[in-house]
């Protein structure tokens, strides 16, 4: 199995069970809410409870670091086999891109390859995922981590929507992103449903 592949495959199995956290925290969360103004978090009931959040955290760093290793790896099929002037050993997406556009014009085959991995980051949308992608792979590898961050909202006393959401800008800090954006709900976004994370 290529590199790449396996980390798709690892970065499903992360988007599952980022999928279960949340849900999992969905309900202890949700215990302590009423139709009342105020309402009260209940506290965890077991150990795992107590654990939700550093799971939804975990799980989301997992396929993250995921995602972004298996873009890594193309950037090295990219150098491998168009024969850039770039370290193989320590290839990564932006570098093969970069390298790509030094090297395609008056080459006729990199300048269609160039335009070719255009195009299908363009066809993936949303406009701008790569390098959000690739800045939050950073953010959770490199940086302390950031607040989880949920929205929900009530209905006869239910919770009928309870989502993550996810920073707008991960290259900026936490606090630098919130002042920039406006607050905190301006500078996240919600997290996309599970259909639109698959591999």
């Amino acid at each position: 199995m290529c590199p790449r592949h396996n980390n798709l495959v690892e970065a499903q199995v992360e988007r599952l069970e980022l999928d279960h956290a949340v849900e999992d925290f969905r309900k202890w969360l949700t215990r302590g809410v009423t139709g009342e103004e105020c309402s009260t978090v209940e506290p965890p009931s077991s150990p795992y409870e107590e654990l939700a959040t550093h799971q939804v955290q975990a799980h989301l760093a997992g396929a993250l670091r995921a995602w972004g290793s298996a873009l890594d790896c193309v950037g090295g099929y990219i150098i491998g086999i168009a024969a850039l002037p770039s370290n193989l050993v320590k290839a990564d997406l932006d570098v093969a891109l970069r390298s790509l556009s030094k090297e395609s014009p008056g080459n006729q085959v990199l300048t269609q390859l160039q335009a070719d991995l255009e195009q299908a980051e363009t066809a993936a949308d949303p406009a701008g995922w790569r390098d959000w992608l690739l800045g939050m792979r950073n953010t959770f590898v490199h940086r302390g981590r950031r607040s989880v961050t949920w929205s929900g909202n009530l209905a006869s006393s239910e919770v009928v929507d309870f989502t993550l959401r996810l920073p707008t800008a991960p290259a900026l800090t936490e606090i630098d992103a919130i002042i920039q954006a406006g607050g905190v709900m301006a500078a996240t976004f919600t997290a996309p449903p599970p259909a639109s994370l698959t591999s």
